[in-house]
């Protein structure tokens, strides 16, 4: 079973590899039930995705979810898309 400091290592290691290749791209990290979950600039999405499927230190290579989200009261930000990735 993996910890929480562990996983919140991960969260700090993957935010600071997408702050390198891609500065100003991480709008927000945190860490929500025991998986680090992070907020994209949408225009950026491809590339950021493709590098946490390529880059030899992330190799994200298995999407298991995705879904639309839904935040009625979150104006300007109602809808947004969740992906879980994982690395096999």
């Amino acid at each position: 079973m993996v910890s929480n400091e562990q996983m919140e290592q991960l969260k700090t290691k993957i935010e600071s590899l997408l702050n390198e290749a891609f500065p100003g791209a991480v709008l927000n990290a945190t860490l929500d039930y025991d998986f680090p979950v992070f907020e994209l600039d949408k225009s950026k999405f491809l590339d950021i995705m493709t590098f946490l499927k390529s880059d030899s230190r992330t190799g994200f290579g298995f999407l298991t979810t995705m879904a639309g989200l839904h935040y009625p009261d979150n104006a300007d930000k109602e809808f947004g898309m969740m992906y879980q990735l994982h690395k096999l």
